[in-house]
């Protein structure tokens, strides 16, 4: 279907394209005559989300698009929660029920007197307090969470326009741009519920805005508090219990002291070394000294006088040397050693006085005296004595220090056990403490940027919006149109019937002859006679080309010619008919021969030169179609041009085959304007099965619309206007003039 098809089967349908578009535009107009008027106001929002400068901002300065996505998401979904509407609900409507009369920057008075009459007043004494909006909401509120079944709880959850969250969530909320600025927009018939209602809103959602983040934040913060409480006790008690170890055990500095008992065992055993050495030389001096001495003096040596002076000034020798190892600076270990080295050197004189009563002079090999060596014997014998002394108290201290390495060896595991316990507590305690840092300043943070800015506060709606009634009445009108319109092309394209001579070659199979007009068109403007002859003479002169050939010598003579059809009604005789008068005119010698069945005609038609047979006779078995029409025709037989004869339909009646295969053509005919059957295909492959290789059959649509023969005989003759001529030109894209030439 081309645009001027689909043009022509609008104009065709054209009252009902039109009637039923005003119809429903005066519906829509009658339905929407009492729609109230709305206001509509906005707030913008400063968010500081995506470039706000808070604490992180100091630190970090990298931006991430996908969290500040997610920050604005979060933000839209707490103002459209449910919460927020529900609580933005029960706000707006206590403001009014606390107000003792209307005011219009809250409600008009119109809706604040309904607001009175409709709330029941069981409620208003239990929960209404005048003058006291923030009772009233608690009252409110209150009600509305204890049950699901009362008034309040109803109130918000059904379809009131104002305090429901249905209402509510008709609020518009968009990010401007890519910006840190959110917009909000609500409508409402009222011009100061709708400004009320977005104040209320921008105050509960920063407040539950605020309550999330914070609430965030100060449960990791009381987390960190406390495990920071319990990692400081857990510290301490590790620290006091190395303070208990180490007073228990005489510690001040374990490393230092060990460092130091170290050290002093080294320096213990050098000491001793060299005193083993150094007592080891006085005994062997002692020794040569003896062995130098004559035997008088070694006798003196050995008298108890000497051995007992001996082991005194021995034992005086040992006190002296521990007392002064030991050195602790005590005033009365002094007095004892002034005590001890007056007594000692007394001896030492008394044993000096012994020898020198030795009074023999005599001398060694060596050249010494008896005497000198009996000096120095007594000064090795002190001297032994003394490194002896010396010796016995370095072998305590070695022993003293043995005890004190079997006490310090397990104390320094224990300590180093300890001080692990200490560092792992401490690590604890200093990894938690900057968790509660971080997460303080995150708080911080989080205080800082949930300071929601009021750019723009909501206006007070003075003006309503346009009204969109007319915009409704004039979308109902198109919509109208475009269904009828969509109605009819769909009832066109799934029309079944044949319309076209196209499509009946297509249905049939038969090369078509041409197609003839519906003779009961109405259509004044069109020159529908013109139309007629034209149709009806390129019929006649195809089938006289059959007939006669391109030189113009008649193939025989004469030229019959069948006319059928599938159904009653089709045709057929209009057609043959129109082809009889018109070869008559034109001279030439035609007959018609109409059927009858049972001796009755087809119809009632007796216009001349209609002649009728019995179609009975054509299944005779002697059938023969010369002597047939000769007998009809007498003597002029030969003499004629054509001879049409039209058969019933061969879908209700048997199919004249011996005849059909002895003419010379077929017309088979079918009304334009019925369906289609499958069981016309089938009777018709029948019929070319047995007489198409025989007897050239063709097809003529009949009862065509006018518009469609525009492919057979060029354009209509129309009285058309300028304009749709014009209209026709540009829809064919012949938009250059058309000026006819002589």
């Amino acid at each position: 279907m081309n645009i001027i098809q689909l043009i022509r089967l609008i104009l065709k349908n054209i009252k009902l394209v039109l009637v039923v578009p005003i119809i429903l535009s005066v519906l829509v107009a009658y339905l929407t005559r009492n729609t109230p008027k709305k206001y509509s106001s906005k707030t913008i929002i400063y968010t500081g989300i995506g470039t706000g400068y808070t604490i992180q901002s100091v630190n970090n300065s990298k931006f991430d698009f996908m969290k500040n996505k997610t920050a604005f998401d979060n933000l839209i979904n707490i103002i459209e929660s449910r919460k927020t509407f529900e609580e933005v609900g029960i706000r707006l409507l206590a403001e009014p029920l606390a107000l003792p009369k209307p005011y219009p920057t809250y409600i008009s008075k119109a809706h604040y007197n309904e607001l009175q009459n409709t709330f029941p007043d069981s409620l208003k004494k239990l929960l209404v307090v005048k003058g006291d909006y923030e009772k009233t909401y608690e009252n409110l509120m209150e009600n509305a969470n204890s049950s699901e079944f009362n008034y309040m709880y109803k109130l918000i959850n059904n379809d009131h326009p104002y305090y429901s969250v249905k209402a509510i969530s008709s609020i518009s909320v968009m990010r401007i741009s890519n910006s840190d600025l959110v917009e909000i927009k609500y409508s409402a018939d009222d011009a100061g519920v709708c400004q009320q209602t977005l104040e209320l809103l921008n105050e509960v959602f920063v407040k539950n805005y605020k309550a999330i983040k914070e609430g965030e934040t100060n449960n990791v913060v009381a987390y960190f508090e406390h495990q920071l409480l319990l990692a400081k006790n857990k510290l301490n008690d590790v620290e006091k219990h190395l303070l208990n170890f180490n007073e228990s055990n005489n510690i001040i500095n374990y490393y230092e002291q060990t460092k130091h008992i170290s050290k002093y065992r080294e320096d213990i055993d050098l000491l001793y070394q060299q005193e083993m050495m150094q007592a080891a030389a006085a005994k062997a001096s002692i020794v040569k000294i003896e062995d130098q001495l004559n035997r008088r003096n070694k006798t003196l040596l050995k008298s108890a006088s000497v051995i007992n002076k001996r082991e005194r000034l021995s034992k005086l020798t040992s006190r002296i040397t521990i007392l002064e190892v030991k050195d602790d600076g005590e005033s009365e270990k002094d007095d004892e050693l002034l005590s001890l080295y007056a007594e000692a050197d007394k001896i030492k004189s008394e044993l000096n006085s012994t020898l020198d009563e030795v009074g023999v002079v005599e001398n060694t090999t060596a050249g010494l005296s008896q005497k000198e060596l009996m000096n120095k014997w007594l000064e090795q014998i002190i001297f032994y004595e003394e490194s002896s002394a010396r010796l016995r108290i370095y072998k305590d201290k070695i022993a003293d220090l043995e005890n004190v390495y079997k006490k310090y060896a397990p104390l320094g595991a224990t300590m180093m056990r300890i001080e692990r316990q200490i560092s792992v507590a401490e690590k604890e305690y200093l990894s938690i403490l900057k968790g509660l840092n971080d997460s303080k300043i995150m708080q911080r943070n989080i205080q800082m940027s949930t300071n929601l800015n009021i750019m723009d506060k909501p206006f007070f709606p003075v003006i309503p919006e346009p009204s969109k009634r007319k915009l409704l009445i004039v979308a109902a009108g198109f919509v109208g149109f475009v269904l009828m319109v969509f109605i009819i092309i769909v009832l066109e394209y799934f029309d079944s019937s044949i319309k076209t001579h196209t499509h009946l070659e297509e249905l049939s199979g038969l090369p078509t002859a041409g197609a003839f007009p519906n003779l009961y068109n109405s259509d004044k403007k069109i020159d529908f006679e013109y139309v007629v002859e034209r149709t009806g003479n390129e019929i006649a002169q195809k089938v006289r080309m059959k007939a006669f050939g391109l030189d113009g010598k008649a193939v025989s003579k004469p030229y019959i010619v069948a006319l059928f059809s599938t159904s009653h009604g089709d045709g057929k005789t209009t057609i043959g008919k129109f082809l009889h008068d018109m070869y008559r005119k034109d001279g030439f010698k035609v007959s018609y021969f109409n059927y009858l069945i049972n001796n009755k005609p087809s119809d009632n038609d007796e216009n001349l030169g209609v002649n009728y047979y019995n179609f009975e006779d054509l299944f005779n078995n002697e059938f023969d179609v010369k002597t047939f029409f000769k007998n009809l025709i007498d003597d002029d037989y030969f003499d004629m041009d054509f001879v049409f004869l039209e058969i019933p339909s061969i879908l209700h009646y048997p199919t004249p085959t011996r005849m059909l295969r002895s003419i010379n053509f077929a017309l088979f005919v079918a009304r334009a304007n019925r369906a289609w059957s499958i069981a016309e295909t089938n009777v018709l492959e029948g019929f070319k099965e047995t007489i198409l290789d025989s007897t050239e059959t063709e097809s003529i649509a009949n009862g065509v619309k006018v518009d469609v023969l525009e492919t057979i005989i060029g354009e209509i003759p129309k009285k058309r206007s300028y304009i749709r001529r014009m209209v026709k030109r540009i829809i064919k894209f012949q938009i250059s003039s058309q000026k006819k030439f002589k």
